[in-house]
């Protein structure tokens, strides 16, 4: 079940899945380039 979060929890939990996407990809490009 969904519950609702303040804007700001949301945004930072937001926030911190875009980093680690962002790194994880950057991972990836550093494992083709090796």
């Amino acid at each position: 079940m969904f519950v609702e979060m303040p804007q700001r929890e949301l945004i930072f939990v937001h926030g911190s899945f875009e980093v680690s996407n962002f790194f994880f990809l950057c991972w990836r490009v550093i494992m083709k380039l090796w």
